[in-house]
């Protein structure tokens, strides 16, 4: 059955609280003798050894809050729908303390993925790599699982919110994320459509904002100065009070390079194959209409699947650069790998 979070799952303050907190000795100008000093010293080395206790108290209690949760908590599973690499139908299950089988061994709540178990010797820095990855999603090309290795992506259990998060880290391909509802667009937010990629700005280049500009071999990077050409429809500048402007820059695909610049004046922006569309992408993969993008008043520029309540075919994918909640009935792909999410509770 599908997990509802419990507001009520959070760490008991007397659990991870002290009643004593270290005291900082302020500077003085008295002249300290030496029995003074000694006594100052030791007063100072007993508010140190009281902090790593708490410090390492708060650290157990956490691990012992983890191991409680890993059997009452909520249960994640990860379905493989497609895949290079996994057997169909795959179930990775991770708790409260990370994935089962992990390969770090770590219980500590976070599960990280790659196409690699552990860092090479050079990376690494000693005869014995580290264990990095508590799973190992490889590809195809044994090249690219050298080139790619490290941390793909992560999945941490939140003990605030007694949920999941997940989170790209910037090596190999990138997770997206398919939108099931309508995508308050943000600064910097990358959408994956076909063989094309849409990097979303809400202010004017000159600015400096930090901007994706690439692919080798799938893998997003990112640099102060992108090489787009500005052939797309430019809007006047905004004014003082008026709504942000909308830049769209298109990355890959037939169209890479496109600007297109709106203000909240336009009606709607059609993305998609067809002639009228104001962002047209000459992508095979895309639909007709592959999205819209609407100035909502109360909320802001807003980003729609389709067009006129009919979807698109392929669907429109989010680049997880932040911590994202997971939800039951999730879809996401990372590693040529396409995920299910489904959320059990335990109890």
């Amino acid at each position: 059955m599908p997990f509802k979070p419990k507001k009520e799952a959070v760490i008991p303050q007397d659990d991870c609280s002290s009643t004593k907190t270290p005291r900082i000795v302020t500077r003085s100008t008295k002249q300290l003798d030496f029995e003074d000093y000694e006594a100052h010293m030791k007063k100072l080395d007993n508010s140190n050894l009281e902090f790593k206790t708490n410090t390492n108290y708060r650290d157990f209690n956490r691990a012992k809050y983890l191991q409680q949760m890993s059997i009452k908590g909520p249960l994640l599973k990860l379905k493989v729908l497609n895949s290079a690499t996994l057997t169909k139908n795959t179930e990775i299950r991770i708790n409260a303390q990370g994935v089962e089988g992990s390969l770090r061994g770590q219980l500590d709540g976070v599960t990280y993925f790659g196409s690699k178990k552990k860092l090479s010797a050079i990376d690494g820095g000693s005869e014995m790599p580290e264990i990095v990855n508590d799973y190992v999603i490889r590809s195809k090309d044994p090249d690219l699982n050298e080139k790619h290795r490290g941390r793909h992506f992560q999945i941490e259990y939140s003990i605030d919110t007694n949920s999941y998060k997940i989170r790209d880290l910037g090596v190999g391909f990138g997770i997206f994320s398919r939108l099931d509802s309508p995508l308050l667009l943000k600064d910097n937010n990358l959408i994956s459509m076909g063989t094309s990629f849409l990097i979303i700005n809400m202010e004017d280049e000159e600015s400096g904002s930090l901007n994706y500009t690439g692919m080798q071999d799938g893998v997003i990077g990112t640099t102060r100065d992108t090489p787009f050409n500005d052939k797309g429809s430019r809007a006047i500048r905004n004014k003082v009070g008026q709504p942000p402007e909308i830049i769209v820059k298109i990355f890959g695909g037939p169209n890479y390079g496109e600007i297109h610049r709106f203000d909240a004046s336009i009606p709607v922006i059609k993305i998609g194959r067809m002639p009228d569309c104001e962002v047209k992408i000459d992508d095979s993969l895309l639909s007709k209409y592959q999205g819209s993008i609407k100035y909502m008043p109360n909320s802001g520029w807003t980003l729609f699947d389709g067009y006129a309540e009919k979807p698109s075919t392929n669907g429109n994918w989010l680049y997880l650069n932040d911590d994202y909640d997971m939800y039951h009935g999730m879809t996401f792909k990372a590693n040529h790998t396409l995920f299910e999410v489904h959320i059990e509770d335990q109890e």
